[in-house]
Formats: C-alpha cells, sequence, structure tokens
C-alpha cells in the first residue's frame, strides 16, 4: 500500500489522522527485502489471535543506538503459560543481568516468535518546522473528531474526549521550550506499532490482535491531564484507516495492553517484554561503525540471535529535514562477533 496516501503533502485538511513520510519509504524497504520471510512466518502460524509486545532504548547517551523493537508473538500457548515459561528463562531485564541465560536464547531460537528492531537516528526531525507540523497534525485530528461527532453521533462521547486529549497535546507544543522529541517519538512509535498490527491483519484472518508496550515516557506523557495514553488512541484511529483503505474489517479486533500507572515493579505482561527487551538493549549497545559492543553478555544474543534472518528483522533509518530513508541491515558472517 502507498501510505504517502495518509500524509498531508499533497495539501489535503481532510485527512484527519496522518503519518509522517518515512513510514512509506519503511514501507517500500520491508516489501523489498523483508516482506517474505515477513509473511512465511505469518502464514506458517496462522492462529486468530496474535500480540505484539514493544521495548525500547531511546534517549541514553551513554549506549550508542536509539532503538524500538517489536515482538510478534502468535497466541499458540496460553497466556499465562506462556508468560510462566518466560518469566522462569528471563527473570530479569537485560540492564540488570551479567550474562544472558543460555537457554532462554536456546528457546528464542526455536520459539514461534518474529521481532523487527528499528534503530532511530539520533539527530532525527521531522520537519524544519517541528512546532508547525505537529500543530497542523493536531488540528487536522480535531477537525477530523469534529466532523465524526457529526456523522457518526454514537461515537460523539469518545470522539470528545480525545479532541480534550488532543487539545492538551496542541498547548503544550506551542508552549516556549516544548519538548518536541517527545512529539517526533510518538509520531514515529505509532506510525510503525500501527503498521505492523495492520500488516499482520492483512496476512491472516484476525480475531483479536494486541499491542502491549512496556513502559515508557511516551505512553505517559501529560498523564496528570490525559487519563489514558494518548498513543493509543492514534494506534486504534491508524489501523482502523489502513485496514480501510483496503477494505479489511478491523471492527473489534484491536487490543490495547495498559500497563499499571505505577511507575515501579512490573506490568502485567513484563515476562514477554524481555524478548524485546533483550533485541533492543543489545543493539543499543552495538557500534554499529566499528562493529563492537561494550560487554560480553551481548555476544552470544548477536550471534545466535541476530543473524536468524528469517526471524529477525532489523533497520536503519535516517530523519533530515531535506530527506527520510530506511534500509535494512544484515548481520553476515563477519558481523557475527563484537
Amino acid at each position: 500500500m502507498d501510505f504517502s496516501q495518509f500524509n498531508e503533502s499533497d495539501g489535503s485538511e481532510e485527512l484527519g489522522f496522518t503519518v509522517h513520510w518515512f513510514l512509506d519509504s519503511f514501507n517500500q524497504t520491508f516489501y523489498k527485502s523483508c516482506r517474505k520471510d515477513f509473511e512465511c512466518f505469518v502464514k506458517d502460524h496462522s492462529v486468530e489471535k496474535w500480540m505484539i509486545f514493544s521495548d525500547y532504548a531511546l534517549y541514553d547517551k551513554s549506549k550508542k543506538n536509539d532503538v524500538i523493537t517489536f515482538s510478534l508473538v502468535p497466541y499458540v500457548l496460553e497466556f499465562d503459560k506462556y508468560s510462566n515459561v518466560l518469566k522462569k528463562l528471563a527473570p530479569n531485564d537485560l540492564k540488570s543481568i551479567r550474562k544472558v541465560n543460555s537457554e532462554f536464547i536456546d528457546f528464542l531460537e526455536n520459539a514461534p516468535i518474529f521481532t523487527i528492531s528499528v534503530v532511530l537516528d539520533r539527530k532525527r526531525k521531522l520537519h524544519i518546522d517541528e512546532v508547525e507540523y505537529h500543530s497542523k497534525r493536531f488540528e487536522m485530528m480535531i477537525a477530523q473528531l469534529e466532523k465524526w461527532c457529526l456523522t457518526t453521533p454514537e461515537g460523539k462521547e469518545h470522539y470528545l474526549e480525545l479532541i480534550k486529549k488532543i487539545k492538551v497535546l496542541l498547548q503544550e507544543v506551542r508552549k516556549k521550550g516544548a519538548n518536541l522529541k517527545i512529539f517526533r517519538d510518538i509520531d514515529i512509535l505509532s506510525s510503525l506499532a500501527a503498521y505492523i498490527l495492520f500488516e499482520i491483519t492483512k496476512l491472516t484472518k484476525i480475531e483479536t490482535i494486541g499491542w502491549f508496550s512496556d513502559r515508557d515516557s511516551l505512553l505517559s506523557y501529560k498523564a496528570s491531564k490525559i487519563k489514558s495514553p494518548i498513543i493509543f488512541d492514534i494506534v486504534h484511529h491508524l489501523y482502523f484507516l489502513f485496514c480501510n483503505s483496503e477494505n479489511i474489517d478491523s471492527k473489534n479486533k484491536l487490543v490495547l495492553g495498559v500497563p499499571e500507572s505505577n511507575d515501579e515493579g512490573s506490568v502485567w505482561y513484563d515476562p514477554f517484554n524481555r524478548v524485546p527487551d533483550l533485541f533492543a538493549g543489545t543493539l543499543a549497545d552495538y557500534d554499529i561503525k566499528n562493529n563492537k559492543c561494550s560487554h560480553e553478555k551481548f555476544i552470544p544474543v548477536i550471534e545466535r540471535l541476530f543473524t536468524l534472518s528469517q526471524k529477525n528483522l532489523f533497520f536503519n533509518t535516517k530523519f533530515s529535514p531535506e530527506g527520510y530513508s530506511v534500509s535494512r541491515f544484515d548481520w553476515s558472517a563477519e558481523e557475527e562477533k563484537c
């Protein structure tokens, strides 16, 4: 699908919920070199329930890369049983351990889990004037929701509540010294999450598909003013629009896992997030240019998991006001060791 139809570059004021131009570049790269492995995985596990877990390594200057990772898990085992298996294999997250359990790596080598990791350009900007860019996006969302209040009045209460949330964002982005990195990464993450949910839905019969994110500032932004993460609302609407553009019924299919508001302790699906945590943490540490990592605990992850190209995809992105590009990189035999 041509995702450029969902950006505002054509001057349309009626698009409502939009995506940044980079998603079209991501889609083109995905279809050129990755689609076959992705499609084979989804069709080989053609269950009607899917879960996508995500973790992030962002804004840490001690790391080499900013990373977003999604782990796609077909519902082949009852949730609690699956969770207990992962909890035994990986009771702690990557930053808390000195060695990755070899049995955890054994499991991931063979488990029906497909992982997509995206390295984000450290100097990323979405527009020359990001305040104007985000302001326009939020204004278009509000205009679309106001229109839906009239055309689908049964959803008016929900639309009015969402308008309130977006007006908070609009007010914040226009403030002097606004935290633009939060706005740009909410934009990027919501687009990627909706895209992956949509691509799975295209390939198999879906009864339920869920996105479960680890805690992050992208979810908790302005939590005191916004009851639930605005990123969930954006993902929900983008997923609907993507599916609708190809006449795919998405009604009542998408489930969004909400982590507990308490910043301490584990989230209720934390064992599953050990998988994207392992990939995101390792890739964040890895010095791509010099083929180095800072600790030996990362070596078996790279040698045994990153090299499994049929079930693990890695992308590098470049963002600048002058242009955007997305490329895939493989872990060849020469790159297996740090």
